[in-house]
């Protein structure tokens, strides 16, 4: 079974239109929101549920530019991504 693959450093808004906002996007905004900057692994572990839904989740909210996301480079194993808000539109998504 092939899987589809996106660019990792470049957003692909147009390969995430069909998407919608889901009460995991709601969960992830509100934790980003509250603690300013969160690696992936924390925000897995405040959302709860599937961790492989969630980093989906982060994946197409970050395609999407709903949230933005940094990482810091690694010589041993991988880097996680660290996820932040910078777009004001995100937020009124939460009122």
């Amino acid at each position: 079974m092939a899987q589809d693959r996106h660019a990792k450093y470049t957003r692909q808004p147009q390969a995430f239109t069909h998407h919608r906002i889901t009460s995991c996007s709601l969960d992830i905004i509100r934790a980003l929101a509250r603690f300013r900057f969160l690696p992936t692994s924390i925000v897995v572990a405040l959302v709860g549920g599937n961790a492989r839904n969630v980093q989906r989740q982060l994946q197409w909210l970050w395609h999407l530019g709903y949230i933005n996301r940094f990482g810091f480079p690694s010589t041993v194993g991988s880097s996680e991504f660290v996820y932040y808000l910078d777009n004001p539109n995100t937020l009124e998504l939460l009122k």
